[in-house]
């Protein structure tokens, strides 16, 4: 059997949240390639871009979603459609959960203005993120969230708000924080959450 070189798994270092995995389609085409089609896929061509911009190595990151499975349709963005089943949506917080348990991250990198209020009751400091409806509600005050402890979880770790890489350029000229705005507040809430990190 061939030996597969995996990376280590990226215990203690960043996880990133996004809202939920691909179309049926889309995995299949991926699944017929073997691989994803990183540099034409806009979420991981604009995530990968800004991670490596402020230092972050994708082999130092744990990649997950809130919520688990594939969409029917061909589009993949918007409100997942399991999002109504609230049985489903408590499985899907408890496997986040244990997620946040194992790899005890020093950071989290929520895509997208969907997954912060999914993920606000499990922890008492990101409470401010439960309407958050854009990222106007949650700027300038509350895109970074520093020493969250998740409900049962006996370590602590730095939770950051970012636009969702897909729509990046269109929405992260509306981004602020402290005396930045735009790119700039993004790129700032990121050295922020690496130096809290140290």
């Amino acid at each position: 059997m061939e030996e597969i070189d995996t990376p280590k798994f990226p215990s203690g270092r960043i996880m990133v949240l996004g809202h939920n995995f691909d179309s049926e389609k889309n995995y299949r085409i991926s699944l017929n390639r073997k691989k994803e089609n990183v540099s034409r896929n806009p979420t991981w061509k604009n995530l990968i871009g800004l991670l490596k911009e402020v230092g972050i190595a994708p082999e130092d990151v744990f990649f997950t979603n809130f919520f688990m499975g594939l969409i029917t349709s061909d589009g993949n963005t918007g409100r997942f459609p399991g999002a109504d089943d609230a049985a489903f949506v408590r499985r899907c917080r408890e496997l986040f959960l244990q997620q946040v348990a194992i790899q005890r991250p020093a950071i989290i990198l929520v895509l997208g203005i969907h997954v912060p209020s999914l993920i606000s009751d499990l922890s008492q400091q990101l409470r401010p993120w439960a309407n958050a409806k854009s990222f106007s509600q949650l700027d300038p005050d509350f895109g970074i969230v520093k020493h969250v402890r998740f409900d049962g979880i006996d370590h602590s770790t730095t939770v950051v708000a970012l636009s969702h890489p897909s729509y990046r350029l269109l929405n992260v000229k509306h981004r602020r924080y402290g005396t930045h705005e735009g790119p700039a507040a993004e790129l700032n809430l990121l050295r922020d959450a690496l130096s809290s990190a140290h």
